[in-house]
């Protein structure tokens, strides 16, 4: 899992697959953070437990959510 340390902490990347709920989110953070930041272009996913409740499932694994389009994918022209 790519991470990098930085002055105010830790970034941890990770992608949503493998996830099926809270306690594999839980498993795999651990206690190395306490927000999660989604970058996706949408927040929803084909993946269950990050559909549309992507938020409810770091919750329910003790972190906080944002969502923070601007940090991740570039919007293509012809979508805009």
């Amino acid at each position: 899992m790519p991470h990098s340390t930085m002055a105010t902490g830790t970034l941890t990347g990770f992608g949503y697959a493998g996830l099926r709920n809270s306690a594999d989110l839980r498993e795999l953070l651990g206690e190395d953070g306490d927000v999660v930041i989604d970058v996706g272009i949408k927040r929803w996913s084909r993946i269950p437990a990050f559909g549309t409740s992507t938020k409810a499932t770091a919750e329910a694994a003790g972190y906080r959510y944002r969502w923070l389009l601007g940090l991740g994918w570039r919007i293509p022209l012809r979508s805009r």
